[in-house]
């Protein structure tokens, strides 16, 4: 019999044979992984030497092409400085010459999210051709179908960099606007600054979102341009133009006009007092007299195509970009709708009606700041009105100063005696004397709004205040007269940072004292021009082009 001891010994001799074994059999699977695997990449390696050996290598996330690819685009910056190609060129430094827009022979889902953003540029009142949408799809379709690595090489240059002046140019024109003839250090820094936020975003996966959120914040752009995506729909189906005499009789040709531009239902179509009731809504919408009738104004309106509308708002969309208005604590005046609006610190919206400029005299087009508001004011005659609209009416009636409550000072605001001036003899040209108003019954009325701009023009209360019952409100010199402008005086002060909060604008003009209230924060006021909007339901007004001024600016952008 064995021993204990030689049972274990023979245990573990059996034991140390079957642990060599396993572990020839473990590196022996080894290897044929490694060789395996070895294999495969020596074949992959070969098969990208060469992509026309296989067009599917076009699919892959591994870029082969690296070399090649920033040797073409070093050839392509050398051939071109300009301006343009600066931003392209920043655009590609930033990336040590990376692709953007491709993999190998592929495009990248990046590139389909430009191409769709730009495809849909009208919803943002952008024309896609702009921004070389059809060169897009045509380099696309040429990389597509290529055979061989040169001419796939080409296109695929050819898209990267139109993908990248495209999407510059786009998200310029989204931010400043068209053609912003602007060279101040403000706008450089923008445009520069496009190329960094451009990579930022594909390498955020974020290219949409980031674009659009270029767009202005203001209310009026917001609203307008969600008004336009929500028009679009229908954009350039209504493109027939009727004349007056078609419309006029025929009550079918109404009805359509009316439902494809949202007025009426199709329901309704053959339904007279459903197409009275949109008639009526449709002159709402476009500052018409609400007739419920096809008059001569509203017949010119209706005749516009969806066409003509689409280009109406691009161009106030522009406008509204280029403007760069602050987004919360403001005043704009809307020339061609006769209203101003006053927004708080916090974005709550006030709107007040106004009356503007004569066509001959328009109010001028500014930016400045409301630094004080006078109560009780007088009146110094502008020199314009003085010499050609006083100067007549005080020749044919000598009593005329006298009656209106004006006294004559000369240039250094001396009185003079008007008594001692033979007004027959005062030429106009020549005419040296300043014109005052000081009683309560003065043309500014009782409050004025003073800020600094080279047209002396202001906001002021007026004595006509019936003409705020009309339409269309062009009867100043150029100033702005506000209806209800206690109220808009008293939301100022109680939004100023100063003891302006404690007073009473009512109570300080019944004493008929002259009071300066100055600003502790100047309030920026904004007078523009915008033919048309929209309000927070998506309903778009279109308003009177008083000063002619559509046409040639849309012809400017658009062509």
């Amino acid at each position: 019999m064995k021993t204990v001891d030689e049972v274990s010994k023979g245990k573990n001799k059996k034991g140390v044979k079957k642990g060599n074994l396993d572990s020839l059999k473990a590196t022996g699977k080894f290897l044929l992984i490694f060789l395996r695997y070895t294999f495969l990449i020596a074949i992959l390696v070969l098969l990208a030497s060469h992509e026309a050996a296989n067009p599917k290598i076009g699919k892959t996330d591994i870029e082969f092409y690296n070399a090649e690819f920033s040797r073409n685009m070093h050839a392509v910056f050398n051939s071109d400085i300009s301006e343009e190609i600066r931003l392209v060129k920043q655009f590609y430094l930033q990336r040590q010459f990376l692709p953007a827009w491709t993999v190998n022979f592929d495009v990248t889902s990046s590139y389909n999210e430009l191409e769709e953003l730009i495809g849909s540029a009208w919803f943002y009142g952008l024309l896609p051709s702009e921004y070389y949408y059809y060169q897009l799809l045509e380099c696309r379709q040429t990389l597509e179908n290529s055979d061989t690595d040169a001419t796939r090489m080409e296109a695929r240059i050819c898209l990267e960099q139109t993908s990248t002046k495209a999407a510059i140019k786009f998200m310029s024109h989204l931010s400043m606007g068209i053609g912003l003839n602007d060279s101040s250090a403000v706008t450089a820094s923008l445009l520069n600054s496009l190329p960094i936020t451009l990579n930022f975003h594909l390498n955020q996966n974020s290219l949409r979102e980031g674009i659009l959120t270029l767009q202005p914040e203001n209310k009026q752009y917001k609203r307008l341009q969600s008004a336009l995506e929500k028009y679009m729909y229908k954009a350039f189906r209504d493109t027939i133009v009727y004349n007056t005499e078609e419309l006029r009789n025929n009550d079918s040709l109404i009805s359509s006009r009316l439902i494809m531009q949202g007025f009426l239902d199709e329901s309704f179509r053959m339904d007279s007092a459903a197409r009275m009731a949109a008639l009526r809504n449709f002159q709402r919408a476009h500052n018409l007299e609400l007739t419920g009738k096809l008059d001569k104004a509203t017949c010119n309106m209706l005749q516009l195509g969806t066409k003509d509308r689409f280009f109406k708002i691009a161009l106030n969309l522009d406008r509204i970009r280029k403007d760069r208005l602050s987004s919360t604590h403001h005043i704009l005046v809307n020339v061609p709708e006769f209203q101003l609006y006053y927004y708080t610190h916090e974005g709550k919206e006030s709107n007040f009606c106004v009356i503007v400029g004569k066509k001959n005299s328009p109010t001028p087009l500014l930016q400045s700041q409301v630094e004080y508001i006078v109560a009780n004011p007088f009146w110094t005659v502008p020199m314009s009105i003085a010499r050609n609209e006083l100067l007549p009416r005080i020749k044919c009636d000598s009593l005329y100063l006298k009656k209106h409550g004006f006294s004559v000072v000369d240039r250094y605001s001396k009185p003079v005696d008007d008594s001692s001036i033979d007004w027959n003899q005062v030429n106009a040209d020549e005419f040296d004397y300043w014109f005052k108003q000081t009683n309560s019954n003065n043309a500014l009325g009782d409050i004025k709004f003073i800020f600094p701009n080279e047209y002396s023009v202001y906001l002021h209360d007026t004595q006509s205040k019936k003409l705020f019952g009309r339409r269309e409100r062009t009867f100043s010199h150029g100033c702005i007269r506000v209806q209800n402008p206690e109220k808009l005086a008293q939301l100022i002060m109680e939004d100023d940072e100063s003891d302006n909060r404690k007073l009473d604008i009512r109570q300080i003009i019944r004493k008929k004292e002259r009071k300066e209230i100055k600003m502790e924060e100047p309030l920026p006021i904004y007078i523009r021009y915008y033919t048309c909007s929209a309000d927070s339901t998506g309903n778009i007004y279109y308003h009177p082009d008083i000063y002619s001024m559509d046409f040639k600016a849309i012809h400017k952008l658009f062509g």
